[in-house]
């Protein structure tokens, strides 16, 4: 059986799939895999880099999608291995990484590592993570879909929600880590580099971040699914970094620094309130 199924979806990013691609074929020695590359029909050469990897790839497509998840679903539809990788157009592996990876016995549910961020400017920041994942790492933050090997059978029953644009991934975390209690392991191995360009990374799309996120957390109050125990140690958490930021605050106030005071800042603020009350009244805390 294959061990490995590495999804690659694309659109316009000719340059970012190539050397997505070169990554895979070239800098990797491991050969139980496969490889799947869903394009939204691009226009830009794409097809064309495409095209040089066809007798390398399981398989591949260029046609119109509904979006990110849309695409990941097409390629986990295709997919046969045992595990799945979602590297995306952009993003590339680090040197022999599959080969560390799976010089480790493992039969976990979701095996997850480190991934390196580069910036524009060339700085690169290392993301690690704990052994353990706990409400907070993944509420809070969540793993790297570039980074994160997930068994093929948790999506027999359900593939990647495409009612969210930007968070399904995450969801899909919550939903199976938390909720499912499936079974985890981390391995201290950089796995894979990204960009800061892509959406998940742009300012502009935080708002819709927000918004998806608050709409996930109302269903699974409305649902009663997440345990309260969790929520009410969310609570907490969020209450104690107030308390931490209300020194911030008082400075900013203090010293009339306007440029704090903005109405995008003003307005999260006010909805950020809005939520913790609604939490707190839920769940009956006091504090």
């Amino acid at each position: 059986m294959t061990k490995l199924s590495i999804v690659t979806i694309n659109y316009n990013d000719a340059k970012g799939l190539e050397r997505t691609l070169s990554s895979v074929w070239n800098e990797q020695t491991y050969s139980n895999f496969e490889h799947i590359v869903i394009d939204g029909g691009s226009t830009d050469g794409s097809v064309d880099v495409i095209k040089r990897y066809t007798d390398k790839l399981a398989y591949w497509v260029s046609e119109p999608d509904k979006g990110i998840y849309n695409a990941m679903n097409k390629g986990i539809d295709k997919a046969q291995g045992e595990y799945l990788l979602f590297l995306n157009s952009g993003d590339w592996l680090e040197k022999e990484s599959i080969l560390r990876i799976f010089s480790k016995n493992f039969s976990e549910d979701i095996v997850y590592g480190n991934f390196t961020l580069v910036c524009k400017n060339g700085e690169k920041k290392l993301k690690t993570f704990s052994k353990q994942i706990d409400y907070k790492l993944l509420y809070l933050d969540s793993l790297g879909h570039q980074s994160t090997l997930i068994r093929r059978e948790l999506f027999d029953s359900e593939l990647y929600r495409e009612d969210f644009k930007i968070i399904s991934d995450w969801v899909f975390f919550i939903d199976h880590i938390i909720l499912g209690k499936c079974s985890t392991r981390y391995i201290d191995v950089n796995i894979s580099f990204f960009n800061d360009e892509g959406i998940s990374s742009n300012p502009k799309y935080r708002d819709m971040v927000f918004e998806e996120r608050s709409k996930y957390t109302e269903e699974l109050l409305e649902s009663k699914l997440f345990p309260v125990s969790i929520l009410n140690n969310i609570i907490n958490y969020i209450t104690n970094e107030n308390y931490r930021y209300k020194g911030y605050l008082s400075y900013i106030a203090d010293n009339d620094i306007d440029r704090f005071s903005s109405p995008w800042v003003l307005h999260h603020t006010r909805k950020c309130v809005r939520t913790l009350l609604k939490l707190k009244k839920l769940l009956g805390v006091r504090r």
